[in-house]
């Protein structure tokens, strides 16, 4: 984890300016920390048992939903000249590129898991997290602030994390 974080901030790679090489890499690195979780739980410490539908699903989700955080400093990493999405493709348009990518983490979730139950509830969560990230006011400003998308986002994935490991459980009793 640690050599990731370092390949992905310091130069001469500072890989965070490529960006979708950087949430590839953080995608990795944030799977990583699930991974050791696992080891640390399971009864022989190895990833033997790990669900294997659900490491591809935390890496796809991760890689094509963690650009979310680059909604907070489009200014400086202009300046630095970080390539993130919306520095890239502009605020708006970087906006809806970043809730298509949290969008589809949600429905990738029904198909990875082989859960159809979960459509719908995808469908509205993921949906809600959409609009929050991509609306805007009649001025043509963006409705809520980079921090409020954040925990707003950050709530339907912990209320569809619920959903997920309640219909998971249910599955295995």
């Amino acid at each position: 984890y640690h050599a990731l974080s370092y390949l992905y901030n310091t130069p001469p790679l500072r890989l965070k300016r490529m960006p979708f090489v950087a949430t590839f890499l953080a995608a990795i690195a944030s799977f990583l920390i699930v991974a050791i979780g696992f080891i640390l739980i399971s009864p022989d410490h190895t990833l033997h048992n790990f669900p294997w539908r659900i490491g591809i699903l935390l890496i796809v989700a991760y890689t094509i939903s963690l650009p979310i955080k680059d909604l907070k400093d489009v200014h400086g990493d202009k300046k630095y000249h970080i390539a993130t999405i919306p520095v890239i493709f502009g605020a708006h348009m970087g906006r809806v590129i970043i809730g298509g990518g949290v969008f589809i983490s949600f429905l990738a979730s029904v198909f990875l898991l082989n859960v159809r139950t979960l459509f719908f509830p995808a469908l509205l969560l993921g949906g809600v997290a959409f609009w929050c990230i991509v609306a805007r006011r009649g001025g043509g400003t963006h409705r809520f602030s980079p921090h409020t998308v954040l925990w707003i986002t950050f709530g339907c994935v912990t209320l569809y994390a619920g959903l997920i490991a309640r219909v998971l459980l249910q599955s295995v009793s």
